[in-house]
């Protein structure tokens, strides 16, 4: 689901909404086709569903957010392999999610919005190669389709950047705003033609980026991780980090964490219904094809 909010700890004080790309038709069409599950309908995944008509609105909006235009439209610069019609699905993905947080930001002020942009890491899947000399194996560029491709990838960061600038204009200096990436990227060769990979210790390595009150330079070298967002955002919310945590609160927050609990999974969570679809099998493959998962971390 995708509209998606929840309450934490205590169970009246908190609300927090999820925006990501699995509400889309567009991704449901796609998991299907993949897995050869039995045609849903294509229709986006809402919770709660009294959003469904306001989303259904939101995605028939096709007005610019940003002054950066579709780098994939020419079409004829790319090759056939590197699919650019799919490449600019990503493009107006990521700004219709963008669209859909405005939203939820406008009309229910959460204290926690979190947004998934998937374009930068699925567009890198396919054109990073171009960015770098050592070209991977099964993946040919012409030199016009790569200059192409590395200018249209570095485009695409750009435009990325400008979305999430739309939405930190709604936020104050007090407010806390994070960037986060699990994981950079380097040349590889998996799936055929893509060539964006993560596998070695430099790519593996992502980025936090963090703005708003109690926020400082930590006084020396603290490496931080993925598993430490959720820590700094219940810390500075004021709420205790649970000790199963594997994150930590980072240096850079000032003031650390206020106490601690033993566990937040016992608190029970609403879910939409769901039912095995048969294809989980499939997307784990494919997740361990990308890097995202290790041989021994799904059985």
């Amino acid at each position: 689901g995708v509209v998606n909010w929840w309450n934490t700890y205590p169970p009246d004080r908190i609300r927090g909404v999820i925006v990501s790309d699995h509400l889309l038709p567009s991704e449901v069409r796609g998991r299907r086709l993949l897995t050869r599950a039995a045609a849903p309908e294509a229709a986006p995944l809402i919770h709660p569903p009294e959003w469904t008509e306001r989303v259904a609105a939101i995605l028939g909006d096709k007005s610019p957010l940003t002054e950066i235009s579709d780098p994939f439209s020419d079409r004829a610069s790319f090759p056939d392999w590197a699919k650019p019609g799919r490449l600019s699905e990503h493009y107006r993905i990521d700004e219709t999610l963008v669209r859909i947080a405005l939203e939820v930001e406008a009309r229910l002020h959460p204290d926690l919005l979190m947004l998934f942009l998937p374009g930068i890491d699925r567009i890198s899947h396919v054109l990073w190669g171009a960015l770098e000399e050592r070209t991977a194996k099964g993946t040919p560029w012409t030199p016009r389709q790569r200059e192409a491709a590395a200018e249209a990838l570095r485009r695409y960061y750009e435009y990325t950047d400008a979305l999430i600038g739309v939405l930190v204009e709604r936020y104050g200096r007090d407010d806390l705003v994070m960037v986060v990436s699990d994981h950079g990227f380097e040349a590889g060769s998996a799936l055929g033609g893509t060539t964006g990979m993560h596998t070695s210790a430099r790519a593996l390595r992502g980025v936090i980026f963090a703005r708003g009150r109690r926020i400082q330079p930590p006084p020396e070298r603290d490496p931080v991780s993925v598993n430490d967002v959720t820590p700094t955002i219940l810390a500075w919310l004021g709420l205790p980090v649970a000790t199963d945590m594997d994150g930590k609160v980072p240096s850079f927050l000032v003031g650390g964490a206020a106490g601690e609990v033993a566990s937040y999974d016992t608190r029970p969570v609403e879910r939409t219904t769901a039912a095995p679809s048969g294809a989980e099998q499939a997307i784990v493959e494919q997740l361990r094809s990308l890097g995202y998962l290790e041989a021994h971390d799904v059985p």
